[in-house]
């Protein structure tokens, strides 16, 4: 089973604060509705796994090079 990181850790990871990380997934969700890995919920909170952090590094990569 893969372990399962919150907000605050991918803040930390990507070395951000947690509303910067909160307000980046949001605008990647409008720009790519049917990416999981932005998507993936436990409950009503959001959850991430260590593939769905690369996805999201890719993506804010891709962003920011438009």
């Amino acid at each position: 089973m893969n372990k399962m990181y919150e907000i605050k850790d991918v803040a930390i990871r990507l070395n951000r604060h947690p509303r910067t990380v909160r307000k980046d997934i949001k605008e990647l969700q409008l720009k790519f509705p049917k990416e999981s890995a932005l998507r993936t919920k436990v409950g009503k909170r959001l959850r991430f796994t260590e593939q769905h952090i690369e996805r999201i590094i890719e993506l804010c990569s891709n962003q920011n090079a438009d």
